[in-house]
C-alpha cells in the first residue's frame, strides 16, 4: 500500500489506538481515502500557491499603481459619499496647502477657502446626481503667488469620488499671453502704417490690413480680399511678379524687393516688399506674408537726388577749376581736373598723396599754416598762391581757395584750385611791357627837348664848318662835334624807337628784297668763321613797313647772332608766313589774330638761360662787354610801333632763333627809285614857326644860306598874325609840333583859313601829337624829325615843294 497519509494516520490511531493495523477489508477503502488525502494535498497546495502568486502580484500591482499616483503631477483625492477625505496623493508638490496626514479622514468641506469649498461641494454633488464628470475652476495665493487650478470630480465604485486637480498657472498664463499676443497683433495689423499681407501663390491676398488696402486705393478689407489674381494685376512690370516669386521661393525670405505697383484708380506708386514663405505640414507653400511700404516719396527724392548728383557730378567733373577734399593730411576726393593739374591718377591721389607731397617744400609752411587755420576754426577760408611739382616734374604756379566743412563727420577742408601758370607768364610779360612802356615815355620825356639841343648844336657847327676851310684846325674841332652829335642823335632815335615813338614812314615793302638787298652789307659785318645762309619763301606776302626802320631790325638781329658765336657758327635768315589763331591768342593777349609775314635770324652761338632771355629786351641790359644794351629793345620797339611781335627760342649752348612778325599788306609792293641827290637850294620864301629861340636861329640861319627869304615866329598865333600879312609872297610854312599856347597842327589850320594851298613841313623833337595815328604820319602830312642835318633839310623842303608845284623845279 502507498505510505498512507500523515493526517489519514492521525485520525486511524485517534479511532482505534496506537496498535492499530488495518483489517483487510479495509484495505481498498483505506487506500481509496489516502489517495483523496494526497489529492486533497495537491489542490491545497496549488490553491495556496495560487493564492500567494495572485497576492504578490496584486501587491506589486498595487505598488505600481501608487508609484504611477504618486508620480500624477496633479492632485489626487479619493473621498467617500459624506465627503470625507480616503486618500490623497503625496509627494513634494508645493500645491498643497496642507500635509497628508492631516487631510486623511477630514471633510473636503473643511478646506479653508470658502468659495473652494463651494465650489468642490456642488461638483462633487452633480456628478454623484449625473454619474458623469464634473468640473470646477478657482485661484488662490500660496507664497505670495496666485496659482491658477482645474479640478474634475469622476464618479467611482462605491459612490466614491476621484478628485483630480491640476496647476493650470502656466497655461493660463500662456493663454493669457497668447491673447496678449493676438491683441497686441491685431492692434499692430490694424494700425500700422505699413501695408500687412498673406498672398497665395496664385495671387489672391489671404489678409490685408488697413493701410494696404488704402494704400492700394480699396475702399475696404472685404474689397480686396474676394478678388482672385488682384496681386498679379497691381504690377506695372508683370515680369517683376515672376521674379518676385523665384527669389522669394528660392531662398524662403526676400527683403527690399522694390517694384512699381497700380493703385485700383489706374495711379502709380513704388512700393518695396519684406516677406517670407509659409509652408504647411507636408512643406509645400501655403502663402507668402510680409509687409509693404510706400517708397513713392522717397523714389522722388532718390531721383532728385540722383539728378542733383549727376548735376553736381557735372559740374565738377566739367569744372576747369580743380576740386579737392583734404582730411587728417591726405586728398579724400579730386577731381578729374586736379588730376589733370597734378599729372596724377585719381588712384595715386586720393587716401595717398596731400599738399605735403605736392607744394614746393619752399611753399609749403604757407600752405600747412593755411590749412591747419582752417581745420581748427580759426579762419573760415583762404586763398593761397603757391608752386607744385607735377608728377613729371614741371613745376606750375597754382591758385587755391578752400574752406573747412565736415567731412564723414570729421574737419577737412574743402576747395578749388586752378593752374595760374599761363597767367602768371602773362603778368610778367605784363610787368615787362609795363616796364619798357615806362622806360620808353621817360626816354621820349629826355628825347624831346635833346633833340632841340642836338639840332641847335649841329645846325651850328655845319654852319661854322662852312665857313672854315677843311685845312684849318679849328674844322676838325667842328667835325668832332659833328661826329658826336650825329652819334647823339642816332642814340636817341634807338630810344624813340624803342618806346616806340619813333616817326614811321610807311611803304609797302617786299621783305625778301629786303633781305636780299641786304645780304652784301652783311657779309662786311660778321667774320669769316660764320657760314650764312638764306630760306626765303616763295610768293611771300608784302608788309607796310618803314625800310629805314626794318634795315635797322635787321642789323641789329644779325649783330646779336654774331655776337653770340665768338668761335664761329651758322647764321641762318628766313622768311615766312603764319596764321595767329584764337589758341595762340591765350597765351599771347597782346598779339592780334590775322596772317603775318616772317623774318627769322637763327645762330648756332651760345644761346641763353631763361632769366637772360626773359631780360633780353630791356633798354641797356646786356650780358656783352660794353654793349649799349640798346640792340634788341631797339628791335622790340620798331616791330612792335609796326603791330607786329616778337619771339626767342634760345637754350643754353643750343643757339638762338628770334622770329619777328609784321602784319601782311593788302596793297602789291610799288617799286620805286630813291636816286642820291646833292644839297639843292631855293629861292623861295619861307615862315619858320618855332618856340625854341635858339633852334629857331639855326634853322633860319641854314635856309638863309640855301639860298630862301626866311620869315620867323615864336608861336602858333604869332605865326598866324604873320602869314595873314604874308600870305601871297609865302611859299612853304615850316612849324613845330609842340609850341605853348597853340600847336604846330592848330596853326597851320589857322593858316589854311587864309590861305589852303600853302605847303607845309612840320619839324620835332620827337611828338608829333596832332599829325599821326600811332606815331605814323597821317595822309598828306609832311614831317621831319630834330636834330636833322643841313642836306636832310635841303632834299626834304625840295621834296615837299615838288609835290606841291609838280610841275615847279
Amino acid at each position: 500500500m502507498t505510505k498512507m497519509h500523515g493526517l489519514l494516520r492521525r485520525q486511524l490511531k485517534k479511532a482505534f489506538g496506537e496498535s492499530f493495523s488495518v483489517p483487510r477489508g479495509w484495505k481498498g477503502f483505506i487506500e481509496m481515502v489516502n489517495t483523496a488525502y494526497r489529492e486533497s494535498d495537491t489542490d491545497r497546495n496549488m490553491l495556496e500557491r495560487s493564492l500567494e502568486l495572485s497576492s504578490q502580484e496584486l501587491s506589486e500591482m498595487n505598488s505600481e499603481m501608487r508609484a504611477i499616483f504618486e508620480a500624477i503631477p496633479d492632485l489626487l483625492f479619493r473621498v467617500d459619499r459624506e465627503g470625507i477625505i480616503l486618500d490623497c496623493k503625496t509627494g513634494n508638490t508645493s500645491d498643497l496647502i496642507f500635509a497628508r496626514e492631516r487631510l486623511i479622514n477630514r471633510k473636503i468641506d473643511d478646506i479653508p477657502v470658502p468659495s473652494v469649498s463651494r465650489q468642490f461641494a456642488s461638483a462633487m454633488e452633480a456628478a454623484r446626481k449625473t454619474r458623469s464628470p464634473a468640473s470646477a475652476e478657482y485661484s488662490l495665493y500660496i507664497d505670495g503667488e496666485k496659482r491658477f487650478y482645474e479640478a474634475r470630480f469622476i464618479p467611482s465604485a462605491n459612490d466614491q469620488i476621484v478628485i483630480m486637480v491640476r496647476n493650470v498657472s502656466e497655461r493660463r498664463r500662456a493663454e493669457k499671453a497668447l491673447v496678449e499676443s493676438e491683441e497686441k497683433y491685431r492692434s499692430i495689423f490694424e494700425n500700422s502704417i505699413e501695408g500687412i499681407f498673406q498672398t497665395t501663390r496664385n495671387g489672391k491676398y489671404v489678409e490685408a490690413n488697413p493701410a494696404l488696402v488704402h494704400m492700394l486705393g480699396y475702399g475696404s478689407q472685404e474689397e480686396i480680399l474676394r478678388e482672385p489674381g488682384v496681386v498679379t494685376r497691381h504690377y506695372v512690370v508683370p515680369d517683376d511678379r515672376k521674379r518676385f516669386r523665384e527669389l522669394i521661393e528660392r531662398h524662403d525670405v526676400l527683403q527690399g524687393f522694390e517694384t512699381q505697383v497700380y493703385r485700383r484708380d489706374g495711379s502709380r506708386i513704388w512700393i518695396s516688399i519684406n516677406a517670407h514663405v509659409v509652408r504647411d505640414r507636408k512643406g509645400d507653400i501655403a502663402f507668402y506674408e510680409g509687409t509693404v511700404e510706400n517708397i513713392t516719396d522717397r523714389k522722388r527724392v532718390e531721383e532728385a537726388l540722383f539728378e542733383s548728383e549727376q548735376k553736381y557730378r557735372s559740374i565738377v567733373e566739367g569744372s576747369h577749376a580743380g576740386v579737392y577734399i583734404i582730411e587728417d593730411g591726405l586728398f579724400r576726393f579730386v577731381n578729374t581736373t586736379l588730376c589733370d593739374i597734378f599729372g596724377y591718377t585719381y588712384g595715386e591721389i586720393v587716401d595717398t598723396m596731400g599738399p605735403a607731397d605736392l607744394v614746393l617744400p619752399e611753399d609749403f609752411p604757407a600752405v600747412g599754416e593755411s590749412l591747419e587755420k582752417r581745420l581748427t576754426g580759426e579762419i573760415k577760408t583762404a586763398e593761397l598762391t603757391y608752386r607744385i611739382r607735377r608728377k613729371d616734374g614741371e613745376i606750375r604756379s597754382i591758385k587755391a581757395i578752400g574752406s573747412s566743412i565736415l567731412y564723414k563727420g570729421r574737419p577737412a577742408v574743402i576747395g578749388t584750385l586752378l593752374d595760374i601758370t599761363k597767367e602768371k607768364e602773362l603778368e610778367a610779360q605784363l610787368l615787362q611791357s609795363q616796364k619798357l612802356e615806362t622806360v620808353g615815355r621817360l626816354a621820349g620825356g629826355i628825347a624831346h627837348d635833346f633833340n632841340n639841343m642836338l639840332g641847335v648844336i649841329l645846325g651850328n657847327v655845319q654852319m661854322a664848318k662852312i665857313n672854315l676851310s677843311a685845312s684849318e684846325h679849328t674844322y676838325a674841332f667842328c667835325d668832332a662835334i659833328e661826329r658826336a652829335t650825329t652819334k647823339a642823335a642816332d642814340l636817341v632815335r634807338q630810344l624813340l624807337a624803342f618806346s616806340r615813338r619813333q616817326l614811321l614812314e610807311l611803304k609797302t615793302l617786299d621783305l625778301n628784297n629786303l633781305v636780299a638787298g641786304f645780304e652784301k652789307m652783311i657779309h662786311r659785318v660778321i667774320a669769316e668763321n660764320i657760314d650764312m645762309s638764306f630760306v626765303l619763301a616763295k610768293d611771300l606776302p608784302a608788309i607796310k613797313a618803314d625800310e629805314t626802320q626794318m634795315n635797322q631790325v635787321l642789323i641789329n638781329l644779325i649783330v646779336n647772332a654774331r655776337d653770340a658765336m665768338a668761335e664761329g657758327g651758322i647764321l641762318t635768315i628766313s622768311t615766312g608766313v603764319m596764321d595767329v589763331e584764337a589758341r595762340y591768342i591765350q597765351t599771347h593777349p597782346d598779339v592780334r589774330p590775322g596772317r603775318y609775314v616772317m623774318l627769322s635770324v637763327a645762330d648756332t652761338g651760345t644761346g641763353m638761360e631763361k632769366d637772360v632771355s626773359d631780360r633780353m629786351f630791356e633798354p641797356f641790359f646786356t650780358t656783352k662787354a660794353g654793349g649799349s644794351g640798346l640792340g634788341l629793345s631797339v628791335v622790340y620797339g620798331i616791330i612792335k610801333q609796326h603791330g607786329g611781335f616778337v619771339e626767342v627760342m634760345s637754350e643754353r649752348g643750343r643757339g638762338t632763333t628770334i622770329r619777328v612778325f609784321l602784319p601782311r599788306a593788302e596793297e602789291a609792293v610799288i617799286p620805286t627809285a630813291r636816286p642820291e641827290t646833292p644839297v639843292e637850294t631855293g629861292n623861295e620864301t619861307i615862315l619858320i614857326v618855332e618856340d625854341d629861340e635858339d633852334f629857331r636861329k639855326v634853322e633860319a640861319e641854314m635856309l638863309t644860306r640855301l639860298g630862301y627869304r626866311v620869315y620867323s615866329a615864336a608861336d602858333g598865333m604869332e605865326g598866324i598874325t604873320l602869314f595873314a600879312e604874308k600870305s601871297k609872297e609865302i611859299d612853304l610854312v615850316i612849324l613845330d609840333v609842340v609850341m605853348p599856347r597853340m600847336s604846330g597842327r592848330d596853326a597851320l589850320e589857322g593858316m589854311r583859313r587864309i590861305r589852303p594851298d600853302v605847303p607845309s613841313l612840320f619839324v620835332t623833337g620827337y611828338s608829333l601829337d596832332g599829325i599821326h595815328v600811332n606815331y605814323i604820319l597821317d595822309q598828306g602830312i609832311e614831317a621831319l624829325q630834330k636834330p636833322f642835318s643841313f642836306d636832310t633839310l635841303s632834299r626834304k623842303i625840295r621834296e615837299v615843294m615838288q609835290k606841291a608845284a609838280p610841275g615847279k623845279k
